[in-house]
């Protein structure tokens, strides 16, 4: 026991003194310091070869891994890579199939251009002194181009251009500026009209071509037109002398002779203010009648917005053809500036069915050209069955105010009369009541 010890001790001297580079070692106990070195050097070689061996067994283990993990991965890229690019080789055929069967489609619905659908369902009227100018805008007023003076003073009175002015007080001057600015631009020189305004004085001055235009229903429903040419305006330009015919005439018909303004003394007066509400209520009344009106002008407006519609419609060689006929027989209508949209709806439906090169195309045609015309042809139904609804319903707002008008002009007269009794009825028993003195003064606001 005691050998085995100093055996333990010689060793763990001889490591300190081996750790600390010192060798302190007696002759007695080199030999226990050399075979402790030994041993030391050996067990440090042996862990680092167990070591060197575990890490490059790990090493060779991770890296075998990875590789089995990239070589999978590659595969299955490699298969799906190989079925998309099958699948897209096997679309290919039904995807061309199909923008055939669409092409002839997206034409058609391109053709329609990229305006609303019919001015009918966005249009709003503009206020009863006056029509909005084309475009839609019922804030923009027209301002004529070429108008007698003493005409454009009375338009402006009657607020149906951009420069309003206030009524004149004697109603009696408007109607004379009416009267000889209308026969200066719209008599002509061989009409009835002509005649009377030859009579009273008047000669013709900047005459507009379109004689009477301002009092004829045609320049409302077929397009100013001049003498001896009857042929229909579809498309009434934005500017210009037609411009000025349609628009005076839509003054004619919306309030040319409006009430006339009370004395500006009387400006601060409360019968003022109470002249004030009774005119609001009739510019209201006003408005709604020349609605109807500021709908169709706008709706047989050109439009510039269609040139791009007729352009893609020109594509097809049978509208192309078609188109070229259309517009030499319509003088008054041009593919370069573009139509209305009541024209371009005409268009629409005769370069199919006034059509003979469509009929033609359409008996030798495959089924798709086919059923992409035929969807085309619906889809225009509905736009046109949509705009008969919004006027009917239009229609009805207006019949309301017929009724509505119509009690007011009976109903309400009986209701101010009873009024009128009932108040008379009141002073006379205030005035018994206070031994027969009473005020019969009111006061307005």
């Amino acid at each position: 026991m005691k050998k085995t010890s100093r055996s333990l001790t010689r060793i763990a001297l001889a490591l300190i003194v081996v750790s600390g580079g010192l060798f302190f070692c007696s002759d007695a106990s080199a030999e226990y310091c050399g075979a402790c070195v030994n041993a030391t050097n050996n067990q440090a070689e042996q862990t680092r070869n167990t070591i060197t061996s575990k890490i490059s067994e790990s090493t060779d283990t991770i890296v075998s891994t990875i590789q089995n993990a990239i070589g999978g991965a590659t595969n299955m890229i490699t298969k799906n890579a190989s079925a998309i690019a099958n699948q897209d080789g096997a679309d290919r055929e039904a995807i061309a199939k199909a923008q055939t069967q669409d092409a002839a489609a997206s034409s058609a619905a391109a053709s329609v251009g990229n305006t609303p659908c019919g001015v009918t369902s966005g249009a709003s009227g503009g206020s009863g002194g006056g029509s909005p100018g084309p475009g839609g805008n019922p804030n923009t007023k027209y301002d004529p181009s070429n108008m007698a003076p003493r005409l454009k003073d009375a338009m402006n009175r009657s607020g149906a251009t951009s420069s309003p002015t206030l009524p004149s007080p004697i109603a009696a001057v408007q109607k004379s500026d009416l009267g000889v600015g209308s026969c200066q631009m719209f008599a002509g020189t061989n009409t009835v009209r002509a005649k009377m305004c030859s009579q009273a004085g008047i000669a013709p001055v900047d005459a507009n071509p379109y004689v009477n235009a301002d009092i004829e229903a045609t320049t409302l429903f077929d397009g100013p037109q001049k003498p001896g040419d009857d042929t229909p305006m579809m498309s009434v330009p934005v500017s210009g002398q037609a411009r000025d015919a349609r628009h005076a005439y839509m003054s004619m018909l919306s309030d040319p002779i409006p009430p006339a303004t009370p004395n500006i003394a009387a400006s601060q007066s409360p019968a003022y203010k109470a002249y004030l509400g009774q005119w609001a209520h009739y510019e209201a009344v006003m408005s709604l009648a020349q609605a109807p009106i500021d709908d169709w002008d706008r709706w047989t407006t050109v439009d510039p917005q269609t040139v791009n519609a007729l352009n893609v419609m020109s594509q097809d060689p049978a509208a192309a053809t078609f188109l070229n006929t259309y517009f030499k027989n319509h003088p008054n209508s041009s593919m370069a500036a573009g139509v209305s949209q009541q024209e371009l709806m005409n268009i629409e439906v005769e370069r199919r069915v006034g059509n003979p090169d469509w009929v033609k195309e359409m008996a030798g045609a495959e089924e798709p050209t086919r059923q992409s015309e035929a969807l085309m042809m619906q889809a225009y139904q509905m736009r046109i069955e949509f705009e008969q609804l919004v006027a009917t319903r239009r229609t009805n707002v207006l019949l309301g105010e017929i009724l509505a008008a119509t009690a007011h002009g009976s109903l309400r007269q009986a209701l101010d009369a009873d009024v009128q009794k009932v108040n008379a009825s009141s002073l006379q028993l205030t005035s018994q009541a206070a031994g027969g003195t009473a005020s019969t003064s009111s006061t307005l606001p």
